[in-house]
């Protein structure tokens, strides 16, 4: 795994727009890894209380995060965790472990790459 987790032209545009600076969208990564692994307890709280609103809150969140990263495989995930907790199903463990070994991998990577 390496820079393909990234969607090419969200990430060409992320370097002409930082100038071509690798830190910035470390910083960036970081903080979505930082956001991601808070929140993902927290909707599995509200998964069990069946609060989908925050659900929902918390998925629309992150997938919008995701994918103006260019993350698009856990973009994906949440896009469809999301659409099914719109349509009132509380069934999205699927996505939830999807999301899970998309974090993992986005942290694999940002650890191997990004780190100085």
């Amino acid at each position: 795994m390496g820079w393909d987790i990234f969607d090419q032209a969200r990430l060409k545009e992320l370097r002409e727009l930082s100038g071509d600076n690798n830190d910035l969208i470390t910083d960036l990564l970081k903080k979505f890894l930082v956001n991601t692994k808070e929140t993902l307890p927290q909707i599995k709280t509200k998964l069990d209380s069946k609060d989908l609103e925050q659900v929902n809150f918390f998925l629309h969140t992150l997938k919008g995060s995701a994918l103006s990263l260019g993350l698009t495989q856990i973009g994906k995930a949440l896009t469809n965790a999301n659409a099914k907790t719109k349509s009132g199903s509380l069934e999205i463990q699927t996505e939830l472990e999807q999301i899970k070994s998309e974090t993992e991998q986005i942290e694999s990577f940002y650890e191997s790459t990004m780190i100085k």
